[in-house]
Formats: C-alpha cells, sequence, structure tokens
C-alpha cells in the first residue's frame, strides 16, 4: 500500500523483506531439489489427439470436436466440470448482476505492471503480451460492463506500446466465440488455437535485443487513476505480420 501511494519504507519493513526474500529462495533451493512428478504422460496421451503434422484446419477439428464433448449442460459453453464443481444453483443467483460496479480501469496494478516491464527491460527480454477476453455469456450474466474492459485493454495497450513493448496480441474482443474460453475467465479450445497463431512466429523470431523507453508516469497515482486515454491503433494483424517477417 505505502509503495502505491509512492511514500516510502521503514528500516524495519526493509529488514523485514530482505528476511522474507531470504525464506523464500531457501523454500526454492529445498523443493526443487526433489524429485516431483512431471506431466509428460498426460501431455503424451492428449498429444494423441492432435495430427501429425501441423494444420490449423486439423487442429480446429480436433479443437472443436473435444469442445463439443466437454461443454454440455451448461448455459455458458463452459466446461462441464467446471460447471458442475464451482457454479451451483446457489451461488449463480447469488452471482447474477454481481460485477456491475467493477472497475479494472482504476487500480494500483497499472504499477504492478510497470513493475514487472521495468525487469523486462532490465534483463532485455523480447516479450510477446497476450490480453486474453472474458467469457461473453458470463459477462453478460455477471453485467461486467464491456466497455469498461475495453478502456482497461486501451490503457494496458498504452502503456507497454508507449514504452517499446509492440508485441501485444490483442483477444479482449473474441469472449463470444464458440469453444473459446474452457471457463468463465480463462482460454479453452479455441481460444489457445488462436494464442498460438501469435506464439509459434514469435518463438521463431532470431533474439534482437530490445529497446525500451520507460517512464516513471506509469509509476504515478495519476496514471493509475486516469480515465480518458488516447485510442491506441495496434490491431493484431499488424503485429501478426510483424512476428511472421
Amino acid at each position: 500500500m505505502e509503495i502505491a501511494a509512492g511514500v516510502g519504507i521503514s528500516t524495519k519493513e526493509r529488514y523485514y523483506l530482505r528476511w522474507r526474500r531470504r525464506m523464500y529462495s531457501n523454500e526454492d533451493s529445498f523443493f526443487t531439489s526433489w524429485q516431483l512428478r512431471d506431466r509428460l504422460g498426460k501431455i503424451e496421451q492428449q498429444g494423441k489427439k492432435l495430427p501429425d503434422t501441423y494444420s490449423y484446419a486439423g487442429l480446429k477439428r480436433a479443437s472443436e470436436k473435444e469442445a463439443k464433448k466437454n461443454t454440455k449442460g451448461n448455459p455458458f459453453g463452459i466446461r462441464a466440470g467446471f460447471y458442475k464443481k464451482r457454479l451451483n444453483a446457489k451461488l449463480l443467483k447469488k452471482l447474477k448482476g454481481s460485477q456491475k460496479k467493477f472497475n479494472y480501469v482504476e487500480s494500483p496494478e497499472y504499477s504492478d505492471l510497470e513493475l514487472l516491464l521495468n525487469q523486462f527491460a532490465k534483463d532485455k527480454t523480447q516479450v510477446l503480451f497476450i490480453i486474453p477476453p472474458v467469457n461473453a455469456k458470463w459477462q453478460k450474466y455477471t453485467g461486467l460492463s464491456q466497455k469498461m474492459y475495453d478502456m482497461a485493454v486501451t490503457k494496458i495497450k498504452h502503456q507497454l506500446v508507449s514504452q517499446g513493448f509492440g508485441n501485444v496480441y490483442d483477444l479482449s474482443k473474441d469472449g463470444k466465440k464458440k469453444y473459446f474460453m474452457e471457463d468463465t475467465i480463462h482460454l479453452g479450445w479455441n481460444g489457445w488455437l488462436a494464442v498460438d497463431q501469435a506464439v509459434r512466429p514469435f518463438m521463431k523470431q532470431k533474439y534482437v535485443k530490445p529497446i525500451y523507453a520507460l517512464s516513471d508516469y506509469y509509476f504515478t497515482n495519476s496514471w493509475r487513476k486516469k480515465k480518458k486515454l488516447p485510442k491506441t491503433a495496434l490491431k493484431n494483424k499488424d503485429v501478426l505480420a510483424k512476428l511472421k517477417k
């Protein structure tokens, strides 16, 4: 809270943070030394459902076949297992219209994002940012404002692009597409296929040392609370064209 408000932390708080950092570092060393179970078996099992050679059409067919089988019995087009376990009738009634007042445009998390960008810039990391949608049927049921969400997306894109992070794949308007979402907010079958269209060319690119131009403005309270935003012209077709060069 103090950092978000631009207030310095005390010597005691600094000592505590250093102690916590040492503790977590020791935890990492301890747990990574164990022989943890991997997911290779499950990955190989699921991989058998994929076409032998890469084909968007083939993947789309496999994706929709799997999705159709797993989304029966609910009005939101989401995975049946999630719906049965997480969204009982009592909870659904309570959640109807519950997100009408949600506001992602004003948030201290824009400064959290800036901390991450500073680390990427420090490490000279090439980054592909993917902005996901919300399940459109769920969004309508809970009353989450699409206009508000669009403003938040514009704000994020402006913060990224203005500082040199130009690889931004925006899927925020795709939540109404069939089989795009697995649950209320997470990408599903066709959603991951859409992501693959950007990730594949991005991973094939030769590393070029990025040039970023960071601004401390994005740590300020003015930016965190800013509502009126410039339009960001960046389009997905431009991002994909650049990645596929």
